[in-house]
Order: C-alpha cells, then sequence, then structure tokens
C-alpha cells in the first residue's frame, strides 16, 4: 500500500513529527518512507531537523523537481 498524507505541522512541532515518523520506521523495517516538505525556512534547517530525527538519507529538491 502506498500513502500520500499531505499535513500542515506547525513550526513547533515540526522536530516532533519528524521524530514519529522515524521511530515508526525504525519500528516496522517493512516500511520506507519519503518525505517531502515544503517550508518557509531554511532548507539547511529542515535537512538539520530530520538528520536530528534520524533520518540517514535527506536530499534537497527544488520546486521544479516536484512538479
Amino acid at each position: 500500500m502506498k500513502i500520500l498524507l499531505t499535513a500542515d505541522i506547525p513550526e513547533v512541532l515540526e522536530a516532533e513529527w519528524l521524530k514519529h515518523v522515524r521511530e515508526f520506521d525504525v519500528a516496522h523495517p517493512g516500511c520506507l518512507f519519503q518525505i517531502v516538505g515544503e517550508t518557509a525556512q531554511s532548507t539547511d534547517k529542515i535537512i538539520q531537523l530530520m538528520l536530528a530525527a534520524g533520518f540517514g538519507v535527506v536530499k534537497s529538491m527544488s520546486k521544479s523537481m516536484l512538479c
């Protein structure tokens, strides 16, 4: 099953939400999460949040790549 989820996460909850997804990912090795995010924050800050949550592979893409 593939699930496409769109969520508006307040900035104060971004790190907690990413940690939650990563913990689920670790608990269920058969799952593969590919997260695409759009934010007003700097790309570097988002990458730091994802790395801090434990995601090992983080890529930066321009908006044109998402369309």
